[in-house]
């Protein structure tokens, strides 16, 4: 009655669609404004409150409720917003969730907007000290927290990022976007995490493997903190929070060659070392490689805790790409992919969408097809030209290479 007063009116009074009604537009209707779109609503909110509880319903509706950029549902917000788990957001974080949803990419918007989150939160804690829901004292706390001020990466530690975008591609092909992102769906996969982390690691050695045989490559040259005019004892990049200071191998983040610069000196300190050993394999002097300020690819080999030094290796990043699959034959279950060196320089997957000919690696099924047909590793096959009538077409035929000149071998 609240909102159809405003219609008449001509003033916005709020909206006249219950928890459940949300839902079942959610669920089953479009976002149009229309009288027919209102009344169906209605009519499918029924039929839902004969089915199941409020709890029920809630639950669908936390599962379902758009939260921002291309979030739906609690659980999806607050692993986004918060990093974290729906099951371990603190009170303050919980309110912050709830007082988003009426407009949570405009009025609400928590990075855009943080003034007027800040004060929709605080008043549904508010509302809840009110209620009794909580203590003047929970309120007071929960109300100091300050606003998180950007989204938390999920995807940083990821090694299955083809696998990942391979499968969204295929329900999105078979369910539809609006299922997919809206569903709250489970997916399942047959991706074996050690298998997988263990082929990222050997395309990754592979490939600086390869590429190190072709020596220091002089272009483009690195880049240097004083190009922007940073002083290299204080220079901090944003890369570097994510680089692990262990030995390559002892851990997936440590697999790769990072960047390493001095600390600051008022932090702990680790001194680096890089022998020219460790850098034979550029044919170069280090000295024409490297100079104060730049910024170089290095792999920690290993480190003294106690002395705080660490022995360096140089890494170029490749230039060439590979790919990786892993089959399970007895099932067809992919266990590993990997479709370049990394999915952030280029999102081609090789190994499902390069195009390429099969070459001799078709050698062992035809041999695999010879052994099951009594063939043996002894058995000689005459290498000569012939000739045969194909039983299925009745006409001659002989095998032809490929400009079709003579017999192929």
């Amino acid at each position: 009655m609240r909102a159809i007063s405003g219609l008449l009116v001509n003033q916005r009074k709020g909206g006249g669609s219950s928890i459940t009604q949300q839902l079942a537009r959610s669920l089953f209707l479009t976002p149009e404004v229309s009288l027919s779109r209102k009344l169906k609503e209605m009519l499918l909110a029924i039929q839902i409150e004969r089915k199941y509880t409020k709890d029920q319903i809630l639950t669908f509706y936390l599962n379902q409720i758009f939260l921002g950029g291309s979030i739906y549902g609690v659980e999806a917000a607050a692993r986004h917003y918060f990093g974290k788990p729906v099951r371990e957001v603190s009170l303050a974080e919980a309110a912050l969730i709830a007082a988003i949803i009426p407009n949570p990419n405009g009025l609400y918007s928590i990075f855009r907007r943080p003034e007027n989150s800040l004060r929709r939160r605080n008043f549904v804690l508010g509302r809840m000290r009110d209620m009794a829901m909580i203590t003047p004292q929970q309120y007071s706390r929960a109300a100091a927290e300050p606003l998180p001020t950007k989204a938390v990466d999920l995807n940083q530690d990821m090694t299955a990022d083809y696998f990942a975008e391979d499968t969204r591609k295929y329900l999105e092909s078979k369910y539809g976007d609006n299922l997919l992102y809206k569903g709250g769906l489970k997916v399942y996969t047959t991706l074996d995490k050690e298998m997988q982390q263990l082929a990222v690691e050997a395309v990754h050695q592979g490939l600086r493997d390869l590429d190190k045989r072709r020596g220091w490559r002089s272009r483009p040259p690195l880049a240097s903190v004083l190009e922007s005019q940073q002083d290299p004892q204080q220079a901090n990049l944003p890369s570097w929070k994510s680089a692990a200071i262990a030995p390559a191998g002892s851990s997936r983040a440590s697999s790769r060659p990072w960047t390493i610069k001095k600390p600051k000196p008022a932090s702990p300190a680790y001194r680096g070392e890089l022998k020219a050993a460790d850098a034979a394999w550029a044919r170069r002097p280090l000295t024409r490689i490297l100079k104060v300020g730049d910024i170089a690819w290095l792999k920690i080999l290993s480190l003294d805790g106690e002395k705080r030094t660490l022995s360096l290796a140089l890494e170029q990043e490749p230039e060439v790409e590979a790919a990786l699959l892993a089959v399970d034959n007895r099932t067809g279950a992919i266990k590993a992919m990997v479709g370049g060196l990394t999915f952030e320089r280029s999102e081609f997957n090789r190994a499902i969408q390069a195009q390429r000919q099969t070459g001799s690696s078709f050698k062992p099924i035809i041999y695999t097809a010879a052994l099951e047909n009594g063939f043996s590793p002894a058995t000689i096959i005459e290498d000569s030209p012939f000739s045969y009538v194909d039983e299925w077409t009745g006409t001659l035929w002989e095998p032809r290479n490929h400009k079709r000149t003579s017999s192929a071998r």
